[in-house]
């Protein structure tokens, strides 16, 4: 028996929508693999794919070291300070694990408050995250200025992938800090200046530009023109 023309046309529609479903299904048990998997890139992907079912698993591997678990077998016959040295010796800083940190970007990618505020602290008040005071009291490092440098440095570079509109404000006011860490530097090292990396920021984020890219007093005053924008 030969279908009707439309009949046709329909079964050919579901079965190519049964077929792009089973294709998203795959793709979607991947990712949930490579992110349980640990994979750093997952975790990238899974915020840029909106899919806020993932944000349970990416908190999972968020904060992997923030709690040390040990085995009941492994204090049995210790008192409680001897099990507290036992957590401080199995402890790590959470800002070394790439995974960790791309999970965080995603889930403040996703829309995860918490993670957010954590990145935007990192990037106007450095020294008061968790980030640069996991990072010095783990290094034990005397060299706290270039620390927060890098912390803010980095997380202007989180808000890029972030890609939010209610960050603006924050970056802009990141414009002010005009801190050369080079004057009178005698060393190859050159340290990132937290007003102009603040402007090139704004430019990848919002793929335009007052002028030269890293004017800063330009971008300055673009921002006192267009804030109400961005309340």
């Amino acid at each position: 028996m030969k279908l009707p023309r439309n009949i046709i046309q329909i079964l050919s529609t579901l079965a190519i929508c049964l077929a792009l479903t089973l294709t998203t299904v795959a793709q979607d048990e991947k990712l949930v693999g490579r992110i349980n998997a640990g994979e750093p890139g997952a975790m990238l992907e899974a915020g840029r794919s909106g899919d806020q079912r993932l944000i349970p698993m990416l908190k999972n591997v968020a904060r992997p070291h923030s709690v040390p678990q040990v085995n009941s077998d492994d204090v049995k016959g210790m008192n409680a300070q001897q099990v507290q040295s036992l957590k401080e010796a199995m402890w790590r800083p959470v800002y070394a694990e790439p995974s960790a940190e791309n999970a965080r970007m995603a889930l403040a990618k996703l829309g995860v408050k918490e993670y957010l505020d954590e990145i935007v602290l990192e990037a106007t008040s450095p020294t008061n995250s968790p980030v640069y005071r996991e990072r010095l009291e783990y290094r034990g490092s005397s060299t706290g200025a270039h620390d927060a440098l890098m912390t803010q440095y980095y997380a202007l570079k989180k808000l890029v992938y972030i890609n939010n509109p209610s960050t603006i404000k924050y970056i802009a006011s990141v414009l002010y800090d005009t801190y050369d860490p080079n004057k009178g530097n005698t060393g190859d090292v050159i340290w990132p200046v937290p007003a102009v990396e603040a402007a090139e920021t704004l430019h990848r984020i919002l793929g335009t530009s007052p002028s030269d890219i890293s004017d800063t007093a330009a971008w300055k005053k673009w921002w006192e023109q267009n804030k109400d924008k961005y309340p």
